[in-house]
């Protein structure tokens, strides 16, 4: 896969269809590892892996690469705009140097850039996706309600996560 570098060592690689969904692939070469996140035509995160450079797959992604030219890179543009001065939004991550990301948020969170009002977005794929693979971060009881309805489940988890940062005043995306 080909991918374009941004001056801050970020690497992104053009769109590409997966699951009948257009992604973009961002890379992140962070403070302990390397990051990973597919990003859908909106600029919301559908999956986010977070990987050890010993990890075999981080070793083999890193050797298969085509990386471009810097002047080629274009950075992801967000798909709404803020509630409350219909501002620019961004990831919150993009404001950091790759080099000094030492946590990755559970929970994509992006910020207006006029107002630095929060806001967050969990996709329910993405919602899926760390079902998956983050597991420890849910009881039995809750792995056994996702493999029997994951639609119904991820419904329920939705609402949940929309009380929890409404009462916090962040906002969801949508």
């Amino acid at each position: 896969m080909k991918f374009f570098r941004s001056r801050d060592t970020r690497l992104r690689s053009d769109f590409y269809s997966n699951d009948g969904k257009r992604l973009c692939c961002l890379i992140e070469n962070t403070q302990n590892g390397m990051l990973i996140t597919e990003l859908n035509e909106r600029g919301l995160v559908e999956k986010q892996v977070y990987m050890k450079p010993d990890d075999p797959f981080y070793v083999s992604l890193t050797m298969n690469m085509e990386i471009a030219d810097s002047g080629e890179y274009k950075g992801m543009d967000i798909d709404a705009v803020c509630t409350s001065c219909s501002g620019i939004l961004v990831r919150e991550l993009d404001l950091m140097h790759p080099s000094v990301i030492n946590t990755v948020p559970v929970v994509p969170s992006y910020i207006c850039r006029g107002c630095s009002k929060r806001f967050y977005s969990m996709t329910d794929t993405y919602l899926k996706s760390l079902v998956v693979n983050k597991k420890e971060l849910f009881d039995e009881k809750d792995l056994k309600e996702f493999s029997e309805n994951e639609e119904a489940f991820v419904s329920t988890l939705q609402e949940y996560i929309i009380r929890i940062f409404a009462s916090k005043k962040i906002s969801r995306i949508r």
